[in-house]
């Protein structure tokens, strides 16, 4: 494929600037067009997907060798910067013990690039990342979720906003497996959460192409890029957890993707559920994001607000009504929020594009309908939780297909599962393998 390039950034730039680097690009457009590529330009298809090369690296000892690998791949752009576990042959194998799909099947084409995204060249991201081979259902399960067509993965992954996937888990797998779902659910120490969204972020790269400078063009990114998966605690949820409430049964695994671009603190000192649920209203409405506005929003609410809540007799769809119907904004307030980076493409932009003569006192929903407000609980005990701004396509559940001798696998795991969380919160936690 021939490319002509047009220097970034394009957006937000007056009209005749955008137009002079238009102009700019119509010779390489034509050139393009009408020019067979040089011999030394043509490449397979298999090269143009990246992964197919065998690299050979010696050291003086296996440590030297390893630091030369980590320059090496962070060099050619296949490591998100933190070392890398070196994706020999015999690991790959390892980690393809936790599937039976075939090592060349397709899971799904990963954007921008259009990237194959085979068992294998998931499963070398994985090794890459320090996964397990029980891990990888999850894996599997989360490119086909991004890779559907609702998650819009060519905005998320080139984007110059700061969209990072987030993997929510749900099922008896959480417990199996290990996945935080309580306190710091998102945060450090937790070896399932932090390598399978590591490896997440570097599938995105290496098989993606989502390279930053790139093709990722995120202006200023954030730490989400690392590494985003958590558990939903079902346990301590009053109501449906996110799985059921899309259609599976709750013994089903699952994992769902979310973009999100951020996440804010809230904090609601009180003992009212309505009082709780203005705070949110409040604080999402002053936070205003053009993207909820035609995405709808993602609230991680933690237990304890959760069960105050629901003790008040709010059913999840009473929290999803009460936000929308408080998330507002006076209209003219709302005209500068929906024109913004997304050029009014949301209902209230469109309300202004048809010339609709609307006063700008006049209130207005910001979120598109109650449906589109997504509620997680997750999280330890305290009144904070989190509302995780929305970034580029919708929220996407699949379930998980586990492998014939999954038990063997996660048997085999036992001993560096029950080692994947710190040890003075071993005891609290769930055991592995309970149901």
């Amino acid at each position: 494929m021939r490319f002509a390039v047009v220097p970034h950034p394009v957006d937000g730039l007056p009209a005749n600037v955008v137009q002079a680097k238009a102009q700019g690009i119509v010779d390489d457009i034509i050139k393009a067009l009408t020019c067979p590529p040089k011999d030394d330009q043509r490449i397979s298809a298999d090269t143009a997907i990246g992964m197919e090369e065998r690299v050979r690296i010696r050291g003086a000892d296996p440590w030297d060798a390893l630091e030369k690998m980590n320059r090496l791949f962070l060099h050619r752009g296949w490591s998100s910067g933190f070392p890398l576990v070196p994706p020999t042959r015999e690991k790959v194998d390892w980690m393809l013990r936790g599937t039976d799909c075939a090592r060349n099947e397709v899971i799904g084409v990963m954007r921008p690039k259009g990237g194959q995204a085979t068992v294998e060249k998931i499963a070398v991201n994985a090794v890459m990342a320090g996964c397990l081979p029980s891990y990888m259902p999850i894996l599997i399960t989360a490119v086909e979720a991004m890779t559907d067509p609702a998650f819009d993965m060519a905005q998320v992954a080139a984007t110059a906003g700061t969209s990072a996937p987030l993997l929510i888990i749900n099922g008896p797998i959480r417990n199996q497996l290990r996945v935080n779902y309580g306190t710091g659910a998102l945060g450090t120490a937790w070896r399932a959460n932090a390598t399978i969204g590591a490896a997440v972020r570097l599938i995105l790269a290496n098989i993606g192409g989502a390279l930053p400078g790139i093709t990722d063009m995120s202006v200023i990114a954030w730490p989400g890029d690392f590494s985003l998966c958590m558990g939903e605690n079902e346990e301590a949820n009053p109501w449906q957890p996110i799985h059921v409430e899309k259609g599976f049964d709750r013994q089903v695994n699952t994992v769902t993707a979310v973009a999100i671009y951020g996440m804010l603190d809230l904090m609601a000192t009180t003992d009212r559920a309505e009082d709780v649920l203005g705070h949110y209203a409040t604080v999402i409405t002053g936070s205003g994001s053009s993207h909820s506005i035609f995405q709808g929003t993602l609230l991680l609410l933690s237990p304890e607000p959760a069960a105050l809540i629901a003790s008040e007799g709010f059913s999840k769809q009473d929290v999803k009504e009460y936000l929308f119907n408080h998330v507002k904004l006076p209209f003219g307030k709302a005209r500068v929020l929906a024109t913004g980076g997304n050029g009014g493409k949301n209902a209230v932009g469109e309300q202004i594009k048809a010339g609709k003569a609307l006063s700008d006192e006049l209130e207005i929903n910001l979120l598109p309908c109650p449906d589109d407000v997504n509620i997680v609980v997750v999280g330890g005990a305290s009144m904070h939780t989190a509302w995780a701004q929305p970034g580029h396509g919708r929220l996407v559940t699949k379930a998980v297909t586990l492998p014939t001798n999954w038990d063997e696998i996660v048997q085999s795991d036992r001993e560096a599962i029950d080692l994947s969380m710190p040890a003075w919160l071993r005891d609290s936690a769930p055991p592995a393998g309970q149901l």
